[in-house]
């Protein structure tokens, strides 16, 4: 009875059957015995996870016997979990098996690998110590998760050359970045320059306007005084007199 409890905790815990069930209809009631084609069992759990909070996990399975000649199946069926809250809120979800086992994993804070190896070692697996090296070495690994710290450091690793392909990739693209910045400030400061050239121009250049604005004015006028010019050189001429060397002189 104390090693059915332990085999109910483990299967609540982590969904692996006890070892030796083959097909696993022996663990919960063969379908022969119960001469029935069908049997349905359910396995419900209720303890706290890392948080203190009571929850209640539920798996079902069923048993099937089709032809008596033959050896029946089991089909794990989805499994729930309910949890309350410190805040009073009750939860309640239905999942797949695979996900189920992540959650109980989560929920319980251990590897699921501690849970079937260490806290609910089936009595038959109890001497896996005493195994085979690479059996043994296999089973450390996953106790210490060696392999997700191997994966982790390739992780590690192979991000390091991505970053340091990028930094050189970086290092090239602000190296001419820099170029075009200090042309760039060279240039805003020669245009600065130039600007600031123009405005001097320009005011140069309205000042000479308004130094050559009376020449201007008096430039509109010599039309007219070309124009009095001549008419009094006309009347000058006019009155040219002709001198008589007699003493006497006439006005033509």
């Amino acid at each position: 009875m104390f090693q059915t409890v332990i085999e109910c905790l483990k299967y609540s815990a982590t969904g692996e059957l006890p070892p030796g069930s083959k097909t696993g209809c022996s663990f919960i009631h063969d379908p022969r015995i119960a001469q029935e084609s069908e049997v349905k069992a359910k396995v419900t759990l209720q303890i706290r996870d890392v948080k203190g909070c009571p929850m209640v996990v539920s798996r079902a399975l069923m048993a099937t016997q089709r032809d008596k000649t033959k050896q029946g199946t089991l089909k794990t069926l989805d499994g729930s979990i309910k949890r309350q809250y410190s805040d009073g809120r009750v939860t309640s979800v239905s999942l797949r098996c695979t996900d189920l086992d992540q959650e109980m994993v989560t929920s319980l804070g251990v590897s699921k690998a501690v849970l079937e190896n260490v806290i609910f070692c089936h009595q038959e697996d109890s001497n896996w110590p005493l195994q085979e090296a690479k059996s043994v070495k296999q089973r450390f690994d996953d106790l210490f998760a060696s392999s997700r710290y191997v994966k982790a450091l390739d992780a590690i690793r192979k991000c390091k050359q991505d970053n340091d392909g990028n930094v050189k990739l970086y290092k090239t693209e602000l190296k001419h970045l820099t170029k075009n910045r200090d042309e760039a400030l060279k240039l805003r400061s020669e245009r600065e320059e130039t600007l600031h050239s123009i405005e001097k121009q320009e005011k140069n250049l309205e000042e000479m306007s308004a130094k050559l604005q009376p020449v201007v004015v008096s430039r509109v006028n010599y039309p007219l005084i070309d124009y009095y010019f001549f008419i009094l050189v006309k009347k000058i001429r006019s009155l040219t007199c002709s001198f008589i060397f007699e003493g006497s002189f006439t006005f033509n």
